[in-house]
């Protein structure tokens, strides 16, 4: 995964190179566009995203150090990638204009062949590739670390906890997150599932935020105020979101806690 960032940063950095001098001025403003409402409705699709910051808070029984190492990782990784984004998303606007780069969904592929040629927008799609590989990986190798925890306590089936005795790793977890994440890239157009995903991002965000709340005074590394902030930060996002993917989200939430008493009803009965 950092060797897959490094050549994404390299090449990122070819393509600024290019575009830097066909920036036109007049193209990056108005600042907020249309006005700050538009600016956290994609902020808010886009959410997800930025998940990769959380996946330290997650692994952290396997790192050294974790009240320094999670914090240095959360801060450094956020502000890494926002530079990143913003250098990139900033020169692509400035070559294309607001207008042009709303056309499709391929706006960078679109800049890249304005500035540097048809090897350029070749760039773009291999980048494109193993962006797509580097983010599987790793939602892969955090997600399946929650999946297990949770088969360990029985909050999933308890089979989901399995370790494979060669890999050492969830095996169980990992198949059953591939087969569903596929399913949904096969089944549902992306568009509709952005939003759903990055609704359903923000939700997860607000519980952990609000989970850090619960943690002994002693064992907290930063102060309550942060993981308020951060809920009500998660909240405001969430509520930008179109009503239809909040609505969405908020149906299958309530569906899925609806199986899990039902099978603790069940369970109950049999004990």
């Amino acid at each position: 995964m950092i060797g897959i960032f490094f050549i994404n940063a390299v090449f990122l950095g070819l393509y600024v190179g290019f575009a830097v001098p066909n920036v036109q001025a007049k193209n990056l403003t108005p600042i907020l566009g249309h006005g700050m409402a538009n600016v956290l409705g994609g902020a808010s699709i886009f959410f997800w995203t930025w998940g990769g910051f959380q996946r330290t808070a997650i692994m952290a029984n396997e790192i050294k150090e974790p009240r320094t190492t999670i914090q240095f990782a959360i801060v450094g990784g956020l502000a890494i990638v926002a530079i990143i984004f913003l250098i990139v998303a900033g020169s692509t606007l400035g070559v294309l204009g607001a207008d042009a780069m709303g056309q499709n969904d391929i706006p960078l592929f679109d800049s890249a062949v304005m500035v540097i040629g048809v090897w350029g927008g070749s760039m773009i799609l291999g980048l494109a590739w193993l962006s797509f590989f580097g983010e599987m990986v790793g939602d892969l190798l955090a997600t399946a670390r929650v999946e297990h925890a949770m088969g360990e306590v029985h909050e999933l089936p308890h089979w989901l906890a399995a370790i494979n005795k060669r890999f050492k790793s969830p095996h169980c977890a990992l198949l059953t997150l591939t087969i569903i994440g596929v399913a949904l890239i096969y089944l549902v157009p992306l568009r509709q599932l952005m939003p759903v995903a990055s609704a359903g991002t923000l939700v997860w965000y607000a519980a952990t935020n609000f989970a850090a709340l619960k943690v002994n005074k002693k064992q907290r590394i930063a102060w309550p105020i942060i993981s308020w902030l951060g809920i009500a930060a998660c909240l405001g996002l969430f509520f930008s979101l179109p009503l239809w993917s909040v609505a969405a989200t908020a149906g299958l939430l309530a569906f899925l806690v609806g199986i899990r008493w039902l099978l603790i009803r069940i369970k109950a009965r049999r004990a």
